[in-house]
Parts: C-alpha cells; structure tokens; sequence
C-alpha cells in the first residue's frame, strides 16, 4: 500500500515538471517555522509547484487560457496564484503539526519507510531531466522530506481521534465499525473484471457522518441522535480537504455531512393506495413554493418524515459542498454555484400540518409567507442567512406575531 502511495506522489509530481516556470532562490532559506521547525524555502517552493500542478489543467480548460495563475477570479485583489500558495502552506503546517506529535502517539519511521522514501526520491530525480528538475527547484533532499511528511500522515491516521456527538473519542477503526463497516476493504473477488470492481468497491462503501457545526447543525443532530445514529465532529477548515485525503487513502469509506441527505432512516414508506395522492401532492407544492419564491428551477422534494416537529429542511449533497468549498478556498466564491450543479434542495414534510395548510390553501392570503418562512426556517438550520435575507426573515416573523396578535 506504501509503495503505490509514493509512485502515485512521483508521477504527480512529475507534471510540475512540465507545468511551471523556476526562478533562482536560496533553497535554505527560512520559509515559515512551524512547531519549532524551520521549513525552507525549497520545500515550500517545491510543494507549492506540485498543488498547482495538479489543478492547473482543469483550471486552464475551465477559464480557457494559459495564463491563470495572474487572475483574480474572485475580485478581492487575489491572485490565484496567492490564493494557492496560501493553501499548500496550510497544508504543510498540518502535516508538519502531524510530525511533530509522533512520539505522542507512538507512531515512528521504520527503517523499511525510510528506505522506501529514499529509494523513491531517487527514481524521481533519475526520472527526471536535469533541465525539470532546475524547473521545479528539487533536490533529492527536499523531495525526500516531501515524501516524508507524506509517510509520516499515512502512519498518523491510525492515531488520529475524532469527536462524536456525545463528545466521545473514536478511533477512525471504530467510526468505521460502528456504521456497519470493516476495518480493512475486503479483497477482489477472483475473476471480478475492473468495472465490476469499481461497482463493488462503491457499494460496499462505509458511509462516515459528520458535522461542521453543532448549533447550526442542531435539527440534524437531533434527528440523527432520535434514530439512534452517530456523526464525528469536523469544524475546523483544514478537515475538509483531510476527510478527502483521508478518503483517498481509505476507499473502502466515505464522508458525508448529516445535512447532504435525507436517508431513509427518517422517512416513512408511502403505501401503494397512497402513491398517486401523493405524487399530486407533491406536484402542487412544487409549484406553490417555485410560484412563492419566485425560482422556478428551485429543487423541491416531498416526504413522509418521521419526526413530526420538523416541517422543511435544506440538503445539499456531499458532492456539491465540496465543489462549494473548494471555489471559496481558491478565491472563487463570488461566482455563481449553480453553474456546477450546486443547489441546494428543499425537503417538506407531508406529515406536518404546516405543509398541509399550504397544499390546502394554494390562493391564500398567507400561502406566500407561509412558504417564505418555511424556506428560510429550513435554511436557516443549513447555513447562516445573508444580511438581506435576514432582515426580511425578521420583518416577516414580525409580520406573522402581528397577525397572530390580532
């Protein structure tokens, strides 16, 4: 597994090579310290080639140029460049915090990591022409304590700990354990082509849970902790790209935030008697709340959920969050989400007697608000309202209180 992990990290290396321009630095330079260590100047230099190696083509085929790296796709006077600089910094600090907290966990290089390190730096140099390597400002040095850092975090996960909702402390073996799945991947069954591998592979995948934030998350939580269901605790920025790493390294698991879906553990099954009245349902409130809210291309769903004190909700899929912060993360957040499919979609629930007062009043008075506070109710447990979309969820709570005075 070591192995193929380290070639994967030779060959991804490798498009620096061909991708950026070098300059003359001083290699020994002081770049940053970071937990009592110096981290020089060629290794920063070096790892920053090779995060924007591995975007630059997706990035040049999206803004249809060569030149992307002086752009300020966001408007806020940084230069993507800047912005990907910052992140390959923060991403060294984490696996140099890593490295430093070996001891604390009993985890160490063994002598065979530390061959296999060595012996793959110099195939990288030995692959490489001297002119590429000039490019990229390598030595086997620095690739060496590259490939290192990259060792050390694989050794790691094992140690790492993660937080449940009852804020107690797991092992990722145990969250893995605890949703149903296996510690390790099973093995390739003999005579399974790759497809069906591949198949396999995605369907035996452990589904972990997780939560950015435990009080805009509340309704969630609750809803998990009332089926019995259990989610760790993400809330720091650099766990979004290590829950990816983490699934890279891992392929037998992947992490999904509680809000990406509505799973059938809180919905009720519709009978077959029940079907066609429900789809008619179903049908009218997608048209009064894309009429009310003025989007027609707003995503609606209707279920029967479980728990009868929740009327709407806000999912939004794994898939698409990441894509989300991912644009926010490289100084693209001023761009429109729904041109990579990003919107959220809104869930109400056919059993509660608000929804119902909507599908039963579709021309009255207080249809319109009903449904603006419905959606905004539901959105307000997905993620903080913009200014102006606060202000009015104010003015009309506070429209609805004077209703309910009179």
């Amino acid at each position: 597994m070591r192995a193929k992990k380290i070639t994967a990290f030779i060959l991804a290396a490798a498009l620096c090579a061909t991708s950026m321009s070098g300059c003359g630095i001083n290699k020994d330079a002081k770049a940053a310290s970071m937990n009592g260590q110096t981290v020089t100047l060629g290794v920063a230099n070096f790892y920053c080639r090779y995060e924007q190696a591995t975007m630059e083509d997706a990035y040049k085929a999206y803004l249809q140029t060569s030149d992307i790296w002086s752009k300020d796709i966001s408007g806020n006077g940084t230069t993507l460049e800047e912005t990907v600089k910052d992140q390959a910094m923060e991403t060294l600090h984490e696996m140099y915090t890593l490295q430093a907290h070996m001891k604390d966990y009993n985890v160490e290089l063994t002598d065979a990591d530390k061959k296999a390190v060595k012996e793959a730096a110099q195939k990288f140099m030995d692959s490489n022409s001297t002119e590429a390597i000039k490019e990229m400002g390598a030595t086997e040095d620095i690739v060496e304590e590259i490939l290192t850092l990259y060792t050390v975090r694989d050794k790691m996960k094992d140690a790492i700990l993660f937080k449940n909702l009852d804020h107690k402390y797991m092992t990722l073996k145990e969250c893995i354990e605890k949703n149903g799945g296996k510690a390790e991947p099973e093995e390739k069954t003999e005579g399974e082509n790759a497809e069906q591998s591949a198949e396999k592979k995605e369907a035996e995948k452990t589904t972990i849970y997780y939560v950015t934030d435990e009080q805009q998350q509340s309704q969630y939580i609750n809803m998990f902790k009332k089926e019995g269901l259990d989610a760790v605790i993400l809330s720091h920025n650099i766990d979004s790209p290590f829950i990816t790493q983490m699934e890279q390294k891992n392929e037998h698991i992947k992490f999904q935030r509680i809000d990406a879906d509505l799973t059938d553990h809180f919905k009720e099954d519709v009978s077959e008697e029940e079907k066609e009245a429900f789809k008619e349902k179903t049908d009218s409130l997608v048209e009064i709340f894309r009429k009310a809210l003025g989007n027609d291309k707003l995503e609606v769903k209707v279920e029967k959920m479980k728990d009868e004190n929740v009327a709407s909700m806000i999912t939004l899929s794994e898939e698409s969050r990441r894509m989300q912060e991912m644009m926010k993360m490289y100084g693209m957040s001023g761009m429109d989400p729904s041109m990579f499919g990003t919107n959220a979609t809104l869930i109400l629930n056919a059993n509660h007697p608000l929804v119902e007062y909507v599908v039963a009043h579709k021309d009255g008075e207080n249809t319109e608000m009903f449904c603006h506070q419905l959606y905004d109710l539901a959105m307000l447990a997905h993620k903080p309202l913009s200014p102006e979309e606060m202000t009015e969820f104010v003015k009309r709570s506070n429209e609805i209180m004077m209703k309910l005075a009179k």
